[in-house]
């Protein structure tokens, strides 16, 4: 019974939370001018290595247990920074696809509609990236590498809908 009523109130916090991730966002104001103003940079280098394994137990065999364990909290703290950038970010790409799928222009609406979706499935991994990353602390062999990889493809998709269109200006997303 008790696994019951867990399950159900998980389920619905799943589905409020996937909600509030397909509505986030969809209030920003996006013009051409702020665009690029509105975006936080991110590094994907720098949380590629950071979560890399192999880094990771070259760092473990050089650290005493608490130096490491020091070290992981900080890793978890810098990580999920960059995934809250990343999720910030996500949520500009959402809205500023839901105002090209808007455009006249059939591509660039077309290119829009394409930026919306893939945005909605980025923030869905940014909040599939915390929970991976609060069990990397507890599992180390956790990865959130899909994550990094889709907001990387999702970032080539503003670049080329800036080609298509003005609203993103030079079609550079340099973060």
């Amino acid at each position: 019974m008790i696994f019951l009523i867990a399950f159900i109130a998980f389920a619905v916090l799943t589905l409020a939370t996937l909600y509030w991730t397909y509505r986030a966002g969809s209030d920003l104001a996006i013009g051409s001018e702020d665009f690029e103003n509105l975006l936080r940079p991110i590094d994907l280098e720098l949380v590629q290595n950071l979560l890399d394994p192999e880094q990771e137990r070259y760092i473990r065999a050089k650290l005493t247990a608490y130096q490491f364990i020091r070290y992981k909290l900080k890793q978890f703290t810098t990580a999920n920074e960059y995934i809250s950038r990343a999720s910030h970010n996500a949520a500009v790409f959402v809205a500023l696809g839901k105002y090209a799928s808007q455009s006249s222009d059939a591509r660039t609406a077309s290119a829009g509609q394409a930026l919306f979706e893939a945005a909605i499935r980025l923030r869905i991994l940014a909040l599939l990236a915390r929970v991976n990353l609060a069990l990397k602390l507890l599992f180390p062999r956790f990865s959130i590498g899909q994550f990094i990889k889709s907001y990387s493809s999702t970032r080539t998709r503003v670049a080329h809908l800036g080609t298509l269109s003005p609203i993103v200006g030079s079609g550079q997303v340099n973060e």
